[in-house]
């Protein structure tokens, strides 16, 4: 049974195609392309072809088996009320600007009506960059209206957008992430009797149902501001406005290319995408759940009607690699005879061969271009290719402990929270932090490391295991942890008792420095830092899967690493750990690109002099701003990219020559985030096949 089935990524698609021969499959979804999945398990003829010899051979076997198959389709219709769609007139050219007119013209218009009870508002973004920034936008001109200035915000709302500061909302650092210690009563969530909540994947369980509770007894309206998680998954109620920016982010391998200059990057990247008809659909149907509602579709109608009936499948705009290691480790070699629910072209597979080839996965001298022994090993692993490759190198370099513990935290999203509330000052042209915004980043910094982001995380999980008492919840959970807190504690004072008797300052002061005194709690301990719980949690159980898996013998479906798994080189060698890091992303490379200075002494930005002010100038550029020190030419596909603002390594002057990273952001520019600076004469040494010299 496959509930809430929203869209068809690569491991639904495998599944699928293993899950042939089974009797009963139950399938349920609001936006599932229905006759894709009646044509898939009524049969080959009713496919569209991927070539003759495939679809000939295939249906042969399928026509000459005994089993038979049948596909009934139940339709449930929804109760809904009404909801009326409205549309611009002419495409908006800053979807976060027209959410914020729509959202202060329905607070304006709509509160004379007396009856706000259920008049909240539901508002649909990308990600979570931009509803923050509309979030700190939306408390301002709040602000604004509970201060009296009624007759400024109008005239904010009827602003020429020629004459409105052009921002880059994707590149703003600016209200990014959530208050740890939000709350419905959090004064700085509720301006002029409006409760601003938002809602993402990434936030914590209990700061998402935040957003779904009544609201308190001193708030009128409610504007809630979500992703995408909100069009199946999450309903709210009383909600009766709906404002749909008609985008979402999404993962994309061909957007993995720079329009500024370069080529592919052979990596996936998160770009800001149309949504489709379904998800409109969708979306739209929020405001009519307990009465009749309006939509404001932030794009003209014009634009809908040209928008796809559906979303594109997954698979079909993602990195095949792991989906093809993990079919030939089922010793299923040629990817293009498996069953896919919607079939891959030829050429990502192709592209997934390739990238398994450059890892060392695949023979490619075998016409089949089986797996090697790395490959199979790697296929052991449930990882990306990439880092399955990364964690095999880590035995080499006797850090297997600290590399699983980077790709455990890896794996989890999130993992700081960055507080908004920054205000920009005219005169500065830079951004003041708010206390809560300086405390999260003075706690962040003491984890931060040199060498870059992976080191960063390894540092948090280190601190985090050391400092906090944290028990999974099938080990006793939070009563567990209440009961060793206590433990500790009698036990430390007891110690210091015996201390005092013997007169020992030294001693005690030892003993207070010892490695498991004063811990405090997981949830305390991550409030305390800024740190997000779930994505420690997350960590937790993925390091503890990997290293069951490494440890475990062969016979039983492990790696036979045994007592390996617990080395670490974090305290003896470092160069160790961070060549470790080339070795597995040597593939996600990138050099930085110097200014160009011609032999007169100017340069293709002016002088060297004026090069020099300008660098001291930017020392600690803003977001809005280029740095020159931190633009990278990566060495796969020559693209030119820039360190994330989130990034340990962004603003670093001078800039390291070299670094790995591991993810793309595409957005009016694009960039590396997990960014950790390598030795660029580590490649050949490395990947010797791979950087010739």
């Amino acid at each position: 049974m496959d509930d809430e089935h929203a869209e068809e990524n690569d491991f639904f698609q495998s599944l699928k195609g293993m899950c042939t021969d089974i009797n009963n499959s139950i399938v349920m979804s609001a936006t599932l392309d229905v006759q894709s999945f009646e044509t898939f398990f009524l049969g080959y003829d009713k496919k569209p072809p991927l070539s003759s010899q495939i679809v000939e051979a295939a249906t042969h076997e399928k026509k000459s088996s005994s089993n038979s198959f049948s596909c009934e389709t139940i339709q449930i219709p929804g109760r809904q009320y009404d909801v009326q769609i409205l549309y611009t007139d002419e495409p908006v050219s800053d979807y976060i600007e027209a959410s914020l007119n729509t959202i202060l013209q329905l607070l304006l218009n709509s509160s004379n009506d007396g009856d706000t009870e259920n008049d909240d508002i539901l508002v649909f973004l990308p990600g979570q960059e931009e509803i923050e920034n509309l979030s700190s936008l939306l408390k301002y001109h709040l602000g604004l209206l509970a201060a009296g200035s009624k007759s400024q915000l109008e005239q904010t709302l009827l602003m020429d957008d020629e004459h409105c500061e052009e921002n880059d909302c994707f590149q703003s650092l600016k209200g990014m992430g959530t208050d740890i210690n939000n709350s419905l009563h959090d004064e700085n969530s509720i301006t002029n009797a409006v409760l601003i909540c938002v809602l993402y994947a990434s936030l914590p369980p209990e700061q998402q149902l935040l957003a779904l509770e009544l609201k308190p007894n001193n708030v009128e309206r409610k504007v809630i501001l979500e992703t995408n998680i909100a069009e199946t998954s999450v309903t709210s109620s009383r909600i009766r406005y709906v404002v749909d920016a008609g985008k979402v982010k999404i993962r994309d391998f061909c957007a993995s290319t720079n329009d500024n200059g370069g080529g592919v990057t052979g990596m996936e990247s998160l770009i800001v995408s149309n949504i489709s008809k379904a998800q409109a659909s969708q979306r739209s149907g929020r405001a009519g759940r307990v009465q009749s509602g309006y939509c404001f579709r932030l794009y003209p109608e014009i634009a809908y009607d040209a928008l796809p009936k559906l979303s594109t499948p997954e698979i079909l705009r993602v990195d095949l690699a792991q989906a093809v290691l993990q079919l030939k480790g089922m010793e299923i070699n040629d990817a293009r005879k498996f069953d896919f629910l919607t079939p891959p072209t030829s050429h990502r597979l192709l592209k997934a061969l390739e990238l398994l080839y450059a890892l060392g996965a695949v023979d490619a001298n075998d016409e089949e271009m089986k797996l090697t022994a790395h490959g199979k090993c790697m296929a052991r692993l449930p990882l990306d290719p990439v880092y399955s490759h990364l964690l095999l190198q880590s035995r080499k370099y006797d850090c297997v402990s600290d590399i699983v513990t980077t790709v455990a935290m890896l794996s989890a999203e999130n993992v700081f929270y960055r507080p908004g509330g920054g205000k920009q000052t005219e005169e500065e042209g830079d951004t003041q932090m708010s206390s809560v915004a300086a405390k999260a980043f003075a706690a962040h910094k003491r984890f931060a490391s040199y060498e870059g982001d992976l080191p960063t995380l390894l540092s948090i999980y280190n601190a985090w295991e050391r400092e906090a008492i944290y028990v999974p919840p099938n080990a006793g959970g939070r009563k567990a942890e209440l009961k060793r807190l206590k433990q500790e504690q009698r036990y430390q004072q007891q110690e210091m008792k015996k201390q005092d008797m013997m007169q020992n300052a030294n001693s005690r002061m030892k003993k207070r420095d010892g490695g498991k005194m004063n811990r405090i709690l997981h949830g305390e301990w991550c409030r305390r830092n800024f740190i997000s719980g779930r994505a420690l949690v997350k960590a937790y159980n993925v390091r503890d899967q990997l290293s069951d898996i490494l440890s475990r013998d062969l016979h039983n479906h492990g790696m036979g690493w045994g007592d390996d798994v617990t080395k670490s080189c974090e305290t003896a060698d470092r160069e160790l750990y961070l060549k470790c890091i080339c070795a597995g992303l040597f593939l996600q490379c990138a050099s930085r690109v110097d200014n160009e200075v011609n032999t007169n002494g100017k340069g293709r930005n002016g002088s060297i002099s004026s090069i020099q002010r300008r660098r001291s100038h930017n020392k600690n550029i803003g977001v809005g701003g280029q740095n020159v020190m931190g633009r990278y030419e990566t060495k796969v596909g020559r693209a030119n990219v820039s360190v994330h603002p989130t990034s340990t390594m962004f603003g670093r002057n001078p800039a390291p020559k070299c670094v790995v990273y591991t993810e793309l952001l595409v957005t009016k520019k694009t960039y590396i985030r997990g960014v950790t600076q390598v030795k660029e004469c580590w490649l050949a040494d490395v990947a010797p096949n791979f950087f010739k010299s």
